[in-house]
């Protein structure tokens, strides 16, 4: 293996901080630098440089949470509704309010507003949230997702390539 510094081969390297670098050298070039394997064996923490990347792993005193794994198309999700936009103009229009009246009682923007309803911006959950409630309606739905070609609602494990295939035709 080449030294990464002087380019001789040899038969092992060392990994060694060298200025803010880590290389993989030989004995000879290793007097350059400090050892990372013998400032990890006493207990120093490197805190500073490429080292500190280089250093070990700290373990940790806890476990992460297994995540459910999801489909991105699984069925019954609850998304935001297609027609979110005519929606909150059509809600907002049977109340007679203007787009400025419903900003004002939301504290945001017109410009907001008027985004939302023109389908220009896609409502944060904090937004959907402040419209549900002015509004009195309901921007989410559970979405279902059907194949077409036997037209019966996929199963639980999700939709397949050949079925948005199969949708597509």
């Amino acid at each position: 293996m080449p030294c990464e510094m002087c380019g001789k081969e040899v038969p092992r390297l060392r990994k060694v901080q060298i200025g803010a670098s880590v290389l993989e050298v030989c004995n000879e070039c290793a007097k350059f630098g400090s050892d990372i394997a013998m400032e990890a064996a006493k207990g120093e923490p490197i805190t500073s440089g490429t080292a500190a990347i280089a250093a070990p792993p700290v373990p940790r005193t806890y476990e992460r949470m297994p995540q459910r794994q999801r489909d991105a198309l699984s069925r019954g999700d609850v998304e935001l509704a297609e027609d979110y936009s005519k929606r909150i103009s059509k809600a907002r229009q049977g109340k007679n309010w203007t787009q400025e009246d419903l900003a004002k009682r939301m504290n945001e923007k017109k410009s907001v507003v008027s985004r939302l309803e023109t389908g220009e911006m896609r409502p944060s959950e904090k937004l959907i949230k402040k419209l549900e409630n002015e509004l009195d309606i309901k921007l989410k739905e559970r979405m279902e997702f059907q194949v077409e070609a036997s037209k019966k609602t996929v199963g639980t494990g999700g939709v397949t390539l050949g079925d948005l295939i199969k949708m597509e035709k």
